[in-house]
């Protein structure tokens, strides 16, 4: 133990923080660097929306690896991989060979993801299994925040290409981690053995059951993963991708002696400061309430942050608002992380959690999308205020489900 935590979420955790060096990084810089790079502002939001629509994919591709293979060696290389393709932004000018690094770069995070999703799982009981989740949100989220800071002090010092080759340098540093720290074998440790007399499913019977139990599960599975759409599209998607659009089209472009960038900047930096300091905490407080409980109660505070925020008449009411939006988003996250697990079956784990992880992903990619391609026909604080609708859905999901269940 570190610190009263298993080392193996630490390390792997530890790994996510840094392959996320480089894709954090290019949020920040490559529309600045567009131009030089003979991008256009349409190619720019194909190659920073792509990784996550790549991900549908390679979210069961990652499953099959870790129930393939020990999970060790698919973890260590997409570490590699991390690197080599913060590397290649630095060396492809060229719109398809860039797309084809952010495609392999959407399998790397759905790899390494999985990898910490199987580890917690792993070695975390029912009492800790929120905690270690947050754990692991709030060390990778490091990760983020450390190339926003560092990435961006070394693009304005020395230029687009010496801050990516430095993310990928910093990559590599995961490689030791991923090589003695890696994740945990599933099948050693999470699928028992099955009882006598109990056949095995062929791979067909398999495939069939995947396809449905997997994406849809139970009762209760569907309504947490209908509550990571919801928490990525709104949260993850449409806010953070029109928070400064919004904020100037309600506010004006400056702020006193700050321009709008600035500020809301800031607040997507407040976004990853939650993750690192409350993710933690807060998916301890799901242990000790419940899972539904706290689903709850973090998905209603999101819808109220959420309809403040697109009914704000100043812009102070504004950044309260969003504040509480990235609190609430970042208990529900590691609540969700963790009910996930608990819905998952031990000898299914990697297959659920990566169903789990398909929804989020899919709010993700699907949020700044339709935000934008509704910005100007409906504007941004009804947009806002649908969001706030799809929240309250999530809530009443969880609230029904595990009443059901229970009673």
């Amino acid at each position: 133990m570190v610190m009263g935590m298993p080392k193996r979420v630490l390390s792997t955790a530890t790994v996510a923080a840094l392959t996320l060096l480089g894709d954090s990084l290019l949020y920040v810089v490559l529309p600045l660097e567009a131009a030089a790079l003979g991008l256009s502002g349409l190619q720019v939001g194909v190659l920073l929306s792509a990784n996550r629509f790549v991900r549908l994919f390679t979210n069961s591709g990652a499953s099959w690896l870790m129930r393939r293979f020990p999970p060790g060696p698919p973890f260590a290389a997409a570490t590699v991989l991390a690197a080599l393709t913060t590397a290649a932004y630095t060396l492809t000018p060229a719109f398809l060979p860039f797309v084809i690094a952010r495609f392999l770069w959407g399998l790397v995070f759905s790899t390494v993801r999985l990898g910490c999703f199987v580890t917690v799982l792993a070695v975390a009981g029912d009492s800790s299994r929120g905690r270690l989740m947050g754990l692991y949100r709030s060390i990778s989220r490091c990760g983020s925040l450390t190339a926003v800071l560092a990435g961006g002090y070394l693009y304005d010092a020395y230029g687009y290409h010496a801050a990516m080759l430095a993310m990928a340098t910093g990559t590599l540093l995961a490689l030791p981690l991923a090589l003695w720290g890696g994740p945990v074998a599933e099948r050693a440790v999470l699928a028992p053995a099955l009882p006598p007399g109990r056949a095995q499913r062929t791979p067909k019977q398999g495939l069939r059951r995947g396809l449905l139990a997997d994406w849809f599960g139970s009762a209760r599975l569907l309504a947490v993963n209908w509550c990571a759409f919801s928490l990525s599209f709104v949260a993850r998607g449409v806010v953070t991708a029109t928070l400064s659009l919004f904020l100037a089209r309600a506010f004006g472009d400056r702020f006193g002696s700050l321009g709008v960038a600035t500020v809301a900047s800031w607040l997507i930096g407040v976004r990853w400061l939650t993750e690192i300091g409350l993710a933690t905490p807060l998916g301890a407080l799901s242990d000790r309430i419940g899972r539904a409980r706290s689903a709850a109660g973090w998905t209603l505070a999101a819808t109220a942050a959420i309809l403040a925020l697109a009914l704000a008449p100043t812009i102070g009411v504004a950044v309260l608002a969003a504040v509480l939006l990235f609190i609430a988003a970042s208990g529900l996250g590691s609540t969700l992380d963790a009910a996930a697990g608990d819905l998952a079956p031990p000898e299914r784990r990697a297959q659920v959690m990566s169903a789990y992880a398909d929804w989020s992903d899919i709010g993700a990619a699907l949020g700044p999308l339709l935000a934008l391609t509704f910005a100007d026909s409906l504007g941004l604080r009804p947009v806002y205020a649908l969001g706030a609708i799809l929240m309250a859905s999530g809530a009443a999901a969880v609230a029904i489900t595990y009443r059901r269940a229970t009673a």
